[in-house]
């Protein structure tokens, strides 16, 4: 049996403007911040963005074992790897 883990992807980058219904403030923020930056904390390219945001997640203990058990179900459905299992187990533990 084939895991979904060991099925190859190959991958395309498209650009958001090819992407049809693509606002103008979207492409705006990805590519023109300037013109829209006083909406926005900052900019989807400011390095280190993640550690500011890592500050503000509240994420509970009942609510992230709850979610766990759903994708672990959810996953062992599908036929995953152990690697999943361990990454579900990680966010169970709150790693």
């Amino acid at each position: 049996m084939q895991t979904v883990e060991s099925i190859p992807l190959d991958s395309e980058c498209l650009a958001f403007s090819s992407i049809p219904h693509t606002t103008r403030l979207f492409e705006d923020f990805l590519h023109h911040f300037d013109k829209v930056g006083r909406f926005y904390a900052r900019s989807p390219l400011a390095p280190n963005w993640w550690e500011d945001e890592r500050k503000r997640i509240v994420y509970p203990e009942d609510r992230r074992k709850a979610v766990a058990a759903v994708l672990e179900r959810q996953n062992r459905e599908f036929g995953c790897g152990q690697k999943t299992l361990d990454n579900i187990q990680r966010l169970r533990d709150g790693h």
